[in-house]
Order: structure tokens, then C-alpha cells, then sequence
């Protein structure tokens, strides 16, 4: 089942980002970046932001649906490290 009312984690390696269903364990790989450094679901469950780097090598702060689709680049620098990404009302 994988609706409004699935509640899930996020889990994340290296080179995987994936759902795990709460309660039932099940697996939906949602990855979208060759490396993942971090990432958060928005509140409302249907975007996630997360830190890493593409296949091109771009390293940033992206945000994608919650199935890992439509990745936009939102912010990069080379000489920065990002982490901990939160979403926020202000």
C-alpha cells in the first residue's frame, strides 16, 4: 500500500535512499542521486529535500517528490557542506 495514509521513514545510505513502511517493513527504493549525504520528508509527506550529489558530479541541496522523481537542483557550493536538511514556515 502506498497512499496518504502509509505512514514511512526515510532510510539512506551512500548510494541508496529508499521508504520503509511503519509497521509492515516493506521497501520502496526512491533513489535519485549517486550519492546521498542526507535527507528529510516535507510535513505535509509528498516532497522530500535531500543533500548529495547527481550523476553529473553536482553536489547540492535537491528537492524531489516523494517518490524520488522530478529532482530539481535548489542549491550548490563546492566549498560548502550542507547537512540536515528541515523544512520550516518562515
Amino acid at each position: 500500500m502506498d497512499g496518504p495514509n502509509r505512514l514511512e521513514v526515510l532510510a539512506i545510505s551512500p548510494n541508496r535512499l529508499w521508504k520503509v513502511g511503519v509497521g509492515d517493513l516493506s521497501e520502496i527504493d526512491i533513489t535519485f542521486l549517486s550519492e546521498n549525504l542526507d535527507a528529510a520528508y516535507h510535513p505535509a509527506g509528498e516532497h522530500l529535500l535531500a543533500f548529495g550529489t547527481d550523476a553529473d558530479g553536482q553536489y547540492g541541496l535537491w528537492l524531489a517528490t516523494n517518490q524520488g522523481t522530478d529532482p530539481l537542483l535548489l542549491a550548490f557550493d563546492g566549498l560548502a557542506t550542507m547537512s540536515d536538511p528541515a523544512w520550516t514556515w518562515l
